[in-house]
Protein backbone atom coordinates (compact mmCIF):
# COMPACT_ATOMS: atom_id res chain seq x y z
CA UNK A 1 0.00 0.00 0.00
CA UNK A 2 1.72 3.28 -1.05
CA UNK A 3 2.48 5.55 2.20
CA UNK A 4 0.03 8.22 1.43
CA UNK A 5 -3.06 5.66 1.49
CA UNK A 6 -2.20 4.19 4.60
CA UNK A 7 -4.87 5.16 7.10
CA UNK A 8 -2.09 5.98 10.20
CA UNK A 9 -0.94 8.76 7.61
CA UNK A 10 -3.90 10.63 7.35
CA UNK A 11 -4.28 13.72 8.95
CA UNK A 12 -6.63 14.32 11.96
CA UNK A 13 -9.98 15.59 12.17
CA UNK A 14 -10.13 19.25 12.36
CA UNK A 15 -11.31 20.13 15.64
CA UNK A 16 -14.71 22.46 16.13
CA UNK A 17 -13.99 26.18 16.52
CA UNK A 18 -16.21 28.81 17.70
CA UNK A 19 -16.94 31.48 15.86
CA UNK A 20 -15.22 34.78 17.97
CA UNK A 21 -12.09 32.98 17.84
CA UNK A 22 -12.20 32.49 14.35
CA UNK A 23 -12.54 35.89 13.97
CA UNK A 24 -9.67 36.79 16.51
CA UNK A 25 -7.19 34.97 14.20
CA UNK A 26 -9.00 36.76 11.23
CA UNK A 27 -9.58 33.49 9.25
CA UNK A 28 -12.20 32.11 6.91
CA UNK A 29 -15.66 30.59 8.54
CA UNK A 30 -17.74 27.53 7.71
CA UNK A 31 -20.66 28.95 5.06
CA UNK A 32 -23.13 27.54 7.69
CA UNK A 33 -22.68 30.63 9.99
CA UNK A 34 -23.61 33.10 7.07
CA UNK A 35 -25.89 36.02 8.50
CA UNK A 36 -27.36 38.66 5.63
CA UNK A 37 -27.70 41.06 8.25
CA UNK A 38 -23.66 41.63 8.81
CA UNK A 39 -23.07 44.65 5.95
CA UNK A 40 -26.34 46.87 6.85
CA UNK A 41 -27.32 49.20 4.69
CA UNK A 42 -23.91 51.09 3.67
CA UNK A 43 -23.62 51.88 7.88
CA UNK A 44 -19.73 52.27 7.88
CA UNK A 45 -19.41 51.13 11.43
CA UNK A 46 -20.64 47.82 10.55
CA UNK A 47 -19.45 47.55 6.95
CA UNK A 48 -15.49 48.05 8.04
CA UNK A 49 -14.55 45.24 10.27
CA UNK A 50 -11.43 44.97 12.37
CA UNK A 51 -9.60 44.10 9.45
CA UNK A 52 -9.07 43.43 6.13
CA UNK A 53 -8.62 39.55 6.83
CA UNK A 54 -11.77 39.92 9.01
CA UNK A 55 -13.27 42.19 6.29
CA UNK A 56 -12.22 38.83 3.30
CA UNK A 57 -14.21 36.13 5.85
CA UNK A 58 -17.45 38.03 6.80
CA UNK A 59 -18.12 38.62 2.68
CA UNK A 60 -17.74 35.43 2.09
CA UNK A 61 -20.79 34.39 4.65
CA UNK A 62 -23.36 33.04 2.64
CA UNK A 63 -26.93 34.93 2.91
CA UNK A 64 -29.11 31.46 1.94
CA UNK A 65 -29.06 28.12 2.08
CA UNK A 66 -26.99 27.41 5.38
CA UNK A 67 -27.07 23.59 6.48
CA UNK A 68 -29.84 24.22 9.27
CA UNK A 69 -32.21 25.95 6.85
CA UNK A 70 -31.27 23.49 3.97
CA UNK A 71 -31.81 20.34 6.59
CA UNK A 72 -35.30 21.75 7.41
CA UNK A 73 -36.29 22.72 4.08
CA UNK A 74 -35.64 19.09 2.71
CA UNK A 75 -37.95 17.76 5.60
CA UNK A 76 -40.99 19.97 4.86
CA UNK A 77 -40.62 19.80 0.58
CA UNK A 78 -40.52 15.41 1.77
CA UNK A 79 -44.32 16.52 3.71
CA UNK A 80 -45.56 18.01 0.28
CA UNK A 81 -45.21 21.54 1.84
CA UNK A 82 -43.96 23.92 -0.86
CA UNK A 83 -42.68 27.31 -0.22
CA UNK A 84 -40.45 30.45 -1.37
CA UNK A 85 -36.82 30.97 -0.28
CA UNK A 86 -35.08 33.71 1.75
CA UNK A 87 -38.19 36.17 -0.03
CA UNK A 88 -40.01 39.36 1.65
CA UNK A 89 -43.18 38.20 3.51
CA UNK A 90 -44.20 41.87 2.88
CA UNK A 91 -43.12 43.60 -0.24
CA UNK A 92 -42.94 46.95 1.28
CA UNK A 93 -40.51 45.90 4.22
CA UNK A 94 -37.06 45.14 3.15
CA UNK A 95 -36.39 42.18 5.34
CA UNK A 96 -36.29 38.89 4.21
CA UNK A 97 -37.22 35.15 5.81
CA UNK A 98 -35.84 31.67 4.93
CA UNK A 99 -38.99 30.09 4.74
CA UNK A 100 -41.81 32.09 3.26
CA UNK A 101 -45.20 30.02 2.72
CA UNK A 102 -47.58 32.89 1.10
CA UNK A 103 -50.75 31.83 1.20
CA UNK A 104 -51.35 30.74 4.74
CA UNK A 105 -48.53 33.67 5.70
CA UNK A 106 -46.49 32.01 7.82
CA UNK A 107 -42.67 33.54 7.79
CA UNK A 108 -39.71 31.37 9.31
CA UNK A 109 -36.67 32.10 10.57
CA UNK A 110 -33.82 30.02 11.27
CA UNK A 111 -31.11 32.27 12.92
CA UNK A 112 -27.35 31.71 13.34
CA UNK A 113 -26.27 31.16 17.06
CA UNK A 114 -23.93 33.57 16.97
CA UNK A 115 -25.10 36.83 15.11
CA UNK A 116 -28.80 36.71 16.69
CA UNK A 117 -27.26 36.10 19.87
CA UNK A 118 -28.21 32.24 20.87
CA UNK A 119 -27.61 32.54 25.01
CA UNK A 120 -26.60 29.31 25.08
CA UNK A 121 -23.61 29.18 22.11
CA UNK A 122 -23.62 32.58 21.48
CA UNK A 123 -19.76 34.43 22.01
CA UNK A 124 -17.54 37.64 21.62
CA UNK A 125 -14.95 37.70 20.26
CA UNK A 126 -12.05 39.56 21.53
CA UNK A 127 -10.78 42.27 19.50
CA UNK A 128 -12.82 45.53 19.70
CA UNK A 129 -15.74 43.63 21.59
CA UNK A 130 -17.58 47.07 22.16
CA UNK A 131 -17.54 46.63 18.31
CA UNK A 132 -19.03 43.31 18.35
CA UNK A 133 -21.33 44.18 20.95
CA UNK A 134 -23.52 46.88 19.03
CA UNK A 135 -23.83 44.81 16.16
CA UNK A 136 -25.16 42.32 17.97
CA UNK A 137 -27.54 45.06 19.81
CA UNK A 138 -27.98 45.97 16.50
CA UNK A 139 -29.14 42.61 15.03
CA UNK A 140 -31.41 41.68 18.11
CA UNK A 141 -33.40 44.88 18.03
CA UNK A 142 -33.56 44.53 14.04
CA UNK A 143 -34.91 40.96 14.65
CA UNK A 144 -37.61 41.97 17.03
CA UNK A 145 -38.61 44.92 15.22
CA UNK A 146 -39.10 42.34 12.35
CA UNK A 147 -41.35 39.94 14.06
CA UNK A 148 -43.41 42.48 15.66
CA UNK A 149 -44.19 44.13 12.15
CA UNK A 150 -44.77 40.76 10.28
CA UNK A 151 -47.18 39.94 13.24
CA UNK A 152 -49.27 43.63 13.08
CA UNK A 153 -49.69 42.79 9.49
CA UNK A 154 -51.37 38.98 10.18
CA UNK A 155 -48.09 36.90 9.51
CA UNK A 156 -47.65 33.82 11.62
CA UNK A 157 -43.63 34.45 12.54
CA UNK A 158 -41.92 31.27 13.85
CA UNK A 159 -37.96 31.65 14.94
CA UNK A 160 -35.57 29.28 15.58
CA UNK A 161 -31.72 28.40 16.26
CA UNK A 162 -29.60 26.73 14.06
CA UNK A 163 -28.76 24.62 16.55
CA UNK A 164 -32.26 22.60 16.86
CA UNK A 165 -33.05 19.59 15.44
CA UNK A 166 -34.30 20.16 12.02
CA UNK A 167 -36.88 17.12 12.21
CA UNK A 168 -38.46 18.63 15.08
CA UNK A 169 -38.57 22.33 13.95
CA UNK A 170 -40.13 20.72 10.49
CA UNK A 171 -42.48 19.09 12.20
CA UNK A 172 -43.23 22.41 14.24
CA UNK A 173 -43.41 24.29 10.97
CA UNK A 174 -45.45 22.01 9.40
CA UNK A 175 -48.22 22.41 12.18
CA UNK A 176 -47.93 26.09 11.77
CA UNK A 177 -48.91 26.26 8.46
CA UNK A 178 -51.61 23.37 8.66
CA UNK A 179 -53.27 25.24 11.00
CA UNK A 180 -53.21 28.27 9.45
CA UNK A 181 -55.03 26.84 6.43
CA UNK A 182 -57.38 25.32 8.15
CA UNK A 183 -58.46 28.90 10.08
CA UNK A 184 -58.53 30.07 7.01
CA UNK A 185 -61.09 28.30 5.30
CA UNK A 186 -59.19 28.25 1.93
CA UNK A 187 -57.02 25.52 0.46
CA UNK A 188 -53.15 26.32 0.54
CA UNK A 189 -50.70 26.13 -2.05
CA UNK A 190 -48.73 24.44 0.44
CA UNK A 191 -50.24 20.67 -0.19
CA UNK A 192 -51.64 19.35 3.14
CA UNK A 193 -50.07 15.48 2.97
CA UNK A 194 -49.18 13.25 5.57
CA UNK A 195 -46.95 14.19 8.09
CA UNK A 196 -43.73 12.18 8.19
CA UNK A 197 -43.39 12.95 11.94
CA UNK A 198 -45.27 12.31 14.92
CA UNK A 199 -47.68 14.60 16.19
CA UNK A 200 -45.80 14.80 19.84
CA UNK A 201 -42.89 15.63 17.24
CA UNK A 202 -44.87 18.45 15.50
CA UNK A 203 -46.26 20.16 19.01
CA UNK A 204 -43.28 19.92 20.88
CA UNK A 205 -42.99 22.99 23.11
CA UNK A 206 -38.99 23.06 23.85
CA UNK A 207 -39.08 24.02 19.47
CA UNK A 208 -38.72 27.73 18.56
CA UNK A 209 -38.64 31.19 20.36
CA UNK A 210 -40.61 34.26 20.22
Amino acid sequence: MPACCNPRDSPPAPQKRSIAAILDEGKPMPAIYGDRHLLVDGDASVSRPVSAATQRSMRGNRSRDTLPEMAVRRLLHAQGFRYRVSARPLPDLRRTADIVFTRVRVAVFIDGCFWHRCPVHATTPKTRPEFWQAKFDRNVARDADTSTRLRAAGWTVLRYWEHEEPAVVAGAVAAAVMGRSENSGSPASDRDRPHLLSPETASSPTCGRH
